[in-house]
């Protein structure tokens, strides 16, 4: 269980994402009042794009 909202899921992240893969909306497309933003930019800022797949962009762990 995740709490503390975005703030609490970049912790877990930061935690337990050595063998993990990201998809997030590329900025080609509108996302939506969903998307987490702080999340986004961390990911964006802290992971290595990998690719991209239809509307996605793949990030993974910084090597």
């Amino acid at each position: 269980m995740v709490l503390n909202g975005e703030d609490g899921i970049i912790k877990k992240v930061e935690e337990e994402s050595s063998n993990s893969v990201f998809l997030i909306r590329s900025d080609n497309y509108i996302r939506n009042w969903q998307n987490p933003e702080k999340l986004r930019k961390y990911i964006v800022k802290n992971f290595k794009m990998q690719g991209q797949i239809g509307c996605f962009d793949i990030y993974s762990k910084l090597q």
